[in-house]
This record gives C-alpha cells, sequence and structure tokens, in this order.
C-alpha cells in the first residue's frame, strides 16, 4: 500500500519528522517499508475540486460530463469513471498539466464535446497501480483550489500490511497507530 506523508498529516501531526524517521516509526510499528519514493511536484496544476453536477454525454454512454469547481473557475470535464458522485471532492488535472510518463492534459474534444481537463485516479498520479475510479478525498472541501500536492517533493512510502491487521488497510487506522506510538 502505498501512502504519503501528507494523507497522515491530515490525521496525525508530522511535520516535524524526517521521512527517515517515519519510516522507522512504521517498522517499529510492525509495516514492512517496501520502497520510499520522494514524488518530485512535476504534476503542474492539479488541483482539488468538487464535483458541482453530473450529467449524460449525449453521444456516448460509457462517460459522462461533469461541473467541477477548482476555486477560481468552474470546469466542463469528460469522465470515464463512474465511483463518485455530485459533491465528491477530487483532484483535477487542470489544461496544461502533465500527469503519469509525462501524458499532457489540455483541452480535447471528446465525442463532441470539449474537456477541459481530467479527474485523476490513484494510477495516473503515479500513487499506485489502481486506476479502477476517481481518487475522493475526505475532509478537503476548505482545500479547494489548492495544489493537491502539498510540497515540492512528496514522501512517498510503500508499505506490507499483513493479513492479520486489517485495521491498517486505510490511512486512517495508520495514523491511529503512528498517533499512539
Amino acid at each position: 500500500m502505498k501512502l504519503l506523508k501528507s494523507w497522515l498529516c491530515d490525521w496525525v501531526d508530522l511535520d516535524n519528522i524526517s521521512g527517515d524517521d517515519l519510516s522507522d516509526a512504521l517498522e517499529s510499528l510492525g509495516f514492512e517499508i517496501e520502497n520510499r519514493t520522494d514524488i518530485k511536484a512535476n504534476y503542474k496544476n492539479i488541483v482539488v475540486g468538487k464535483v458541482l453536477e453530473i450529467y449524460p454525454h449525449p453521444n456516448a454512454d460509457k462517460v459522462r460530463i461533469t461541473k467541477v469547481d477548482t476555486g477560481n473557475n468552474i470546469f466542463e470535464i469528460v469522465c470515464g469513471a463512474w465511483n463518485f458522485d455530485v459533491g465528491a471532492i477530487v483532484p483535477v488535472a487542470l489544461p496544461k498539466s502533465e500527469i503519469k510518463d509525462g501524458f499532457l492534459i489540455d483541452k480535447r474534444e471528446i465525442r463532441g464535446i470539449e474537456s477541459r481537463g481530467m479527474l485523476c485516479s490513484e494510477n495516473e498520479l503515479n500513487l499506485s497501480n489502481d486506476s479502477e475510479g476517481i481518487i475522493e478525498l475526505k475532509n478537503k472541501e476548505k482545500e479547494i483550489g489548492k495544489s493537491f500536492f502539498t510540497s515540492k517533493t512528496e514522501k512517498a512510502i510503500d508499505i506490507s500490511i499483513t493479513p492479520n491487521r486489517a485495521d491498517c488497510l486505510g490511512v486512517r487506522g495508520i495514523a491511529r497507530d503512528l498517533a499512539s506510538s
């Protein structure tokens, strides 16, 4: 499971803890560190947005049109994922941004509708191999319009979760363990 230090910071104060100390703390709790990487914020123009509307695409059944508030603007974005509803807080790749593997996101016409950006999955932002749907951010309403990546370099830690630790299959459970240590 990949997790970002900033995600853990939503639940526990880790501002004064280095990446090495965080890895050591996780290992002392019994998690095996598979990999530690610094994700460089080469993902420009990825912001937190809120889905305001969703409606069907007139020329395609497998995609839908969303209206997304990105703080300063409202963008119409065509999206093929179906795992979110109106009100979802999601990462948005704005026009002129790049995602995984240098793929350029810009205005594109998709079956007759101009899409002005993209809603992002974990895979598209190189956070995991999961591409099943859009990332839904919890408790991020106040951050609409802010950058998705909170610093120039983000600490990403890939840990193994053993079968007996189902309580740690999410960031909140891991943060709870860190807070208690």
